[in-house]
């Protein structure tokens, strides 16, 4: 069927058929053999509202109409809005960092102040007297001048001998901020501690602590004891713009102060982020998510005094409100400016737009699976090589059809082949399948046999003639008798090795956590004598079968306790992580640890990495393999010779096995 380019005015609506003419096929077409014409009607709609009559070039006009009415406007408009975003970001952050600054300036002279304080009772008589009431008092004359703070005296063990906190004469138990009372008597310098736990209060607290010197020996420990409150105080005295907040971060990287919710935040660690930044460099600012969970600006600013870091913060949301103002006004403008220029450029997008039209009926003729051939009378150069274009698309898809065709036919015969051979291959499987479970019969009944004859025959040998022996024949012996006891395990060992490649699983929620309590808590039955450190994470849940991840859990957790037991005090952990998205288990010990050159061979049923000293078959770690691979998961290892050694697993969830 040829169609040629007859004039066309109108675009018609109707429903395609052969023996329409082409002028009233609808632009709603249906795919021919595996071709769709979907896409070209919606190519041809579009060209059909575009294009006149008027002999230029498509790229020219169009070309001419973007940059001249659109582009430079929305370039100027982004312009502008990335100009004050960035302005306003950079203004922010100099006055957060100066805000830092002056604030760890506030906090160092709240410092200094405690400790000049402290320096001048420690040159008190009463220390080299001993004179605890006199000493109790003049702390309690100095506490009246800083409520909410404690005054400590300590011994080097950390023995508290003074805390005003109690009346003299209580008794007191040792301090828990140790490290800061040993670096004074160690240094002699007056230290400012990290955030610890009172000893009576069970509060956080912070401490300064100096040396009382006599003779020039530390005698003892004076400190000032204080709630992070006061600290928050300090920051919130600090005059900062809505929105905006101040932290401090001790040495350990933990939030001991923040001028907003305080007791929301206390003792949580920072980020990965800003922590990585305050170890590279003592001041600076970056951007980061917060422990609010909220995008912000913070600047930061270490002391050189308390080795403390102040933070200034501003949510992202609060620079932003500048920003979308200058986005708001712009985009008004932009519009504005490119709705007349398109108003202005409407002429030239009709002129071109009805040259389009014509090539609308050829296009729906191809997509109905006719054939066409080209008008001689273009107008505009593109839709006349668009119209020669399409004939050629005509004739090839005519012969891309009968091409699909024939590669269909050879598909389904490849298909009726390979299911053939699927057929085949799966019969190789099932009689290998019979194969194996042959095997595991015969190892199962007809070795068992010969040793239960070599193990009774060693009995009665022993004990009808162990007298006639020879001390090193009655060695023998127990080697014959030993060996078949081995051979007897490692045949036990590889049945359960086939039945866990072969029995259904019976997937249900296990809780790992108690599996290994129990396990744990029977080796521990077994060998009471030992020093071990158990760690189990609660609440660790998988779904799967239960019997065989018990299994998985009993050899796992032998290794770590059998590759420990030349330790005099050891520690096994059993927990999870997290690695790039997926839930990951873990047993770790700190034993004789392994090789990492040799991991290739950890999970090979028989390769033992260690000799003689540790009893084994090489089958434990192989049938954890086959365990965690039946669920779909996967298992590895971490070591060190000396330094224990980390078994990973995964365990996928339920929608996902």
């Amino acid at each position: 069927m040829l169609i040629s380019f007859p004039p066309y005015s109108a675009h018609p609506k109707a429903t395609c058929s052969r023996d329409q003419s082409p002028t009233r096929r609808c632009h709603l077409l249906r795919p021919v053999g595996s071709l769709g014409s979907g896409f070209v009607c919606t190519v041809v709609e579009e060209m059909y509202q575009m294009f006149l009559k008027k002999e230029t070039t498509i790229r020219a006009e169009l070309s001419r109409l973007v940059i001249g009415c659109v582009l430079p406007v929305w370039l100027i408009a982004a312009y502008l809005i990335h100009y004050a975003y960035n302005a306003k970001v950079d203004e922010v952050k100099r006055i957060m960092l100066d805000s830092a600054q002056l604030t760890t300036m506030i906090v160092d002279r709240e410092l200094a102040t405690i400790k000049a304080t402290l320096q001048t009772l420690a040159t008190s008589p009463a220390f080299t007297e001993n004179d605890l009431p006199l000493l109790y008092r003049q702390c309690l004359e100095i506490r009246a001048g800083y409520p909410g703070a404690e005054l400590v005296i300590a011994d080097s063990s950390c023995q508290q001998l003074i805390n005003t906190f109690r009346p003299l004469g209580s008794h007191l138990p040792k301090g828990n901020n140790y490290l800061a009372v040993k670096r004074v008597f160690l240094t002699r310098q007056p230290v400012v501690s990290d955030l610890f736990l009172g000893a009576l209060t069970g509060r956080h607290l912070l401490a300064i602590d100096v040396p009382v010197v006599r003779n020039g020996k530390v005698i003892y420990d004076l400190s000032m004891i204080f709630t992070p409150e006061r600290l928050s105080s300090i920051l919130r005295q600090q005059r900062l713009p809505a929105g905006w907040y101040t932290a401090i971060i001790d040495k350990q990287m933990l939030l001991v102060a923040r001028s907003h919710d305080q007791d929301r935040y206390v003792s949580r660690p920072a980020g990965p982020r800003l922590r990585s930044a305050m170890l590279g460099a003592p001041s600076g600012t970056l951007e980061l998510v917060n422990l609010a969970g909220i995008p912000a600006f913070v600047s930061y600013c270490r002391s050189s005094v308390s080795g403390w870091t102040v933070l200034a913060g501003v949510p992202k949301s609060t620079l932003m409100t500048d920003a979308y103002r200058w986005a708001i006004w712009g985009t008004v403008v932009a519009t504005a400016i490119s709705l007349l220029s398109i108003a202005l450029a409407g002429r030239s997008w009709r002129r071109i737009a009805s040259s389009i039209r014509s090539l609308v009926p050829p296009a729906i003729a191809i997509g109905c699976g006719g054939a066409v051939r080209a008008a001689g009378n273009q107008p505009i150069k593109e839709t006349a090589e668009v119209s020669r274009a399409l004939a050629e698309a005509s004739n090839l898809i005519q012969s891309q059809i009968l091409t699909v065709r024939e590669q269909q036919q050879r598909l389904r015969q490849a298909n009726e082949l390979l299911e053939h051979r699927v057929a085949e291959r799966t019969a190789d499987l099932e009689a290998a399948m019979r194969e194996q479970e042959s095997f595991s019969y015969t190892v199962s009944h007809d070795l068992r046999a010969p040793l239960r004859h070599l193990n009774s025959y060693c009995t009665i040998l022993a004990e009808d003639h162990g007298r006639e022996l020879s001390p090193e024949g009655r060695l023998y012996l127990e080697r014959i008798s030993s060996a078949a006891d081995k051979m007897g395990r490692l045949i036990d060992n590889l049945l359960e090795l086939s039945k866990i490649t072969k029995a259904p699983l019976q997937p249900k929620i296990v809780d790992l956590s108690e599996v290994a309590t129990s396990i744990l808590s029977a080796f521990r039955e077994t060998e009471p004598q030992r020093d071990m450190s158990l760690v189990i994470e609660q609440g660790v849940k998988v779904h799967g079968d239960p019997v065989l991840l018990e299994q998985l859990l009993q050899n796992l957790l032998a290794n770590a306790w059998k590759y420990t037991s030349k330790l005099q005090s050891a520690c096994i952990e059993f927990g999870s992580t997290s690695a790039a998205g997926e839930a990951v288990y873990f047993i770790k010990d700190d034993g004789v640890g392994f090789d990492m050159a040799y991991r290739d061979k950890l999970f090979k049923a028989f390769e033992r990495l260690h000799g003689e000293e540790f009893e084994g078959l090489g089958i434990g770690l192989a049938t954890a393999q086959r365990v965690v691979e039946r669920h779909g998961g996967r298992i590895w290892a971490d070591g060190k010779v000396g330094a224990g050694a980390t078994i990973y697993f995964s365990i996928p969830a339920a929608g996902d096995c």
